[in-house]
């Protein structure tokens, strides 16, 4: 890193060794090759790139297709909240910190009744994603335990 950037801490693509094209009469050596060794494959909560997520299938605990990650959604402060999953056609929020952990071998796991009963969105009625009050409503569903009253009424011998 150049000594001027490591003054100012700065972690600007400028200031990398990737980024040194990008300095006026910088050059570097050709990067090598990296390995599938030396990458290997992000586990569930580790750093990822929106790339890897896009189009990442869906399934269902039983491994039945239930569709795809489509879209991320960001804050103004750009930290990822949601991902967007477009099922059958209609396009559900999943909050990230519920996403991830549910992410196994490149694949995002959830429960098909959960998803199915999950508020969805058309393509074409995109709620307003910056608008607290739907980032509550979407948070809120996926937060909330099933119903402990509804489980206990469908056993038998209460």
């Amino acid at each position: 890193m150049p000594p001027l950037c490591a003054a100012l801490g700065l972690m600007l693509s400028a200031c990398s060794p990737q980024g040194a094209d990008f300095m006026p009469g910088a050059s570097r050596a050709p990067a090598a090759p990296a390995s599938a060794a030396q990458t290997p494959a992000p586990g569930p909560l580790a750093a990822r790139r929106a790339s890897t997520l896009i189009s990442m299938p869906v399934q269902s605990d039983a491994g039945q297709p239930l569709g795809t990650i489509e879209d991320i959604v960001f804050s103004a402060r750009g930290r990822a909240t949601h991902v967007i999953v477009n099922s059958a056609g209609k396009r559900v929020a999943i909050p990230w910190r519920i996403a991830m952990p549910r992410i196994h071998s490149g694949i995002l796991v959830l429960n098909q009744a959960r998803l199915g009963g999950a508020p969805s969105f058309t393509p074409d009625t995109w709620p307003d994603v910056s608008d607290p009050s739907w980032s509550a409503a979407a948070d809120a569903y996926w937060t909330t335990p099933v119903d402990s009253m509804l489980r206990s009424r469908t056993r038998s011998g209460r």
